[in-house]
């Protein structure tokens, strides 16, 4: 996304994308100075339909290509394939204004995240059923701004669904390490980056759910929200934590 129409840490978020197609193996033939070159130019080339006050969110997504099965039929593009869409940020967070004041009620699902050693969280990438399945689960829970929270196979606290998750107890800032199948998120990165200008200290540890009674404070994080506070319901504080 970008603030005031500048991009936020674009490169960031290419070298990531790019790191998961070393993994995955897809030969995209676009490095990562060229794949921003080719941002830039569709910003620019679609901020004449942008309103003054309208940010930017950039979805770039990259495909293997055709099946093998397929190769051999004549005129279709055969090789990776790669989408750099632009469309105005107000479109996916203008709902979501209420929660910068109201916070989100954090749900914790059944449904487990997959666990690292069987899909590497490096990897950013498009097949994200766990997380439909959450979502699904917690739009049957009664209340209002309710989101999905993950445990791992060994309960312990991962991210919402798209979301890092962060928790504050004294002078201590605690978050899920990567290793638990946590997306290592830009924005969590930024945050933990804020952490010493804050004389906070960071602590990538797992967290159970019976400790989160005792945390102060917590919220999560997403480049496309940037922060939002999480609230206990009925206490003098701020999150709230249903379980299905």
């Amino acid at each position: 996304r970008s603030f005031n129409k500048k991009q936020f840490k674009l490169r960031e978020h290419l070298e990531r994308l790019h790191t998961g197609l070393k993994i995955l193996r897809i030969p995209l033939k676009m490095d990562v100075k060229e794949m921003e070159d080719v941002c830039h130019e569709t910003i620019e080339r679609n901020e004449p339909f942008f309103g003054a006050n309208d940010e930017h969110r950039l979805m770039i997504d990259v495909s293997r290509g055709l099946l093998g099965i397929y190769h051999g039929i004549e005129n279709l593009h055969k090789g990776s394939n790669l989408i750099i869409a632009d469309f105005p940020l107000r479109w996916t967070v203008s709902g979501m204004g209420k929660l910068f004041d109201e916070g989100i009620n954090a749900v914790i699902t059944s449904q487990r995240v997959i666990p690292a050693h069987l899909m590497d969280p490096k990897i950013k990438n498009r097949s994200r059923l766990f997380y439909q399945m959450a979502n699904i689960e917690v739009s049957g829970v009664k209340g209002e701004n309710n989101g999905a929270l993950l445990i791992d196979t060994d309960g312990y606290i991962t991210e919402c669904a798209i979301r890092n998750i962060f928790f504050i107890k004294g002078n201590n800032l605690l978050t899920p390490g990567t290793d638990l199948g946590v997306l290592p998120g830009v924005m969590r990165e930024t945050i933990i980056s804020f952490a010493e200008e804050l004389n906070l200290t960071v602590k990538e540890t797992n967290i159970s759910i019976d400790s989160i009674n005792d945390m102060d404070e917590a919220f999560i994080t997403s480049t496309g929200i940037g922060l939002l506070p999480c609230y206990w319901d009925g206490w003098n504080s701020t999150f709230s934590m249903t379980t299905i």
